[in-house]
């Protein structure tokens, strides 16, 4: 992957984290409610979950954009990109079931998360 595409993807990852703190109330909103329950009173804790994301996407874009850690990078993005995939996926599940007009919004973050992940993937694949 051509050096112009990771570093704009680093720099999106980055801005992206910052997003869950300056955002952080529909941040709040794509958690689940039962991934909550799931984890243990200090991970369940939505505020948590909301600044830890944001700071793993600030430090994984921060790889991204250094040459050397590019390849860890990329591959830390996907994974990390594939942990959001279980927000939006119960996003659509709760629509179809509860508002089956309104799956355009989950459908398209699905979609476009899936994309994300091609492309940290590409990164981390042809930096190494």
């Amino acid at each position: 992957m051509n050096d112009i595409a990771a570093i704009t993807f680093g720099i999106f990852m980055i801005v992206s984290g910052a997003a869950h703190f300056l955002f952080p109330a529909y941040m709040r909103r794509l958690i689940p409610s039962w991934m909550t329950g799931l984890l243990s009173p200090l991970l369940g804790r939505v505020e948590f979950l909301v600044v830890a994301s944001g700071v793993a996407d600030i430090v994984v874009g921060g790889l991204i954009l250094v040459p050397q850690a590019r390849a860890v990078g990329g591959w830390a993005a996907a994974g990390l990109v594939m942990t959001y995939l279980v927000c939006h996926v119960d996003a659509l599940t709760r629509s179809f079931n509860d508002h089956p007009r309104r799956l355009g919004g989950p459908t398209v973050r699905l979609a476009v998360n899936l994309g994300y992940i091609a492309w940290a993937i590409a990164i981390g694949w042809t930096a190494a």
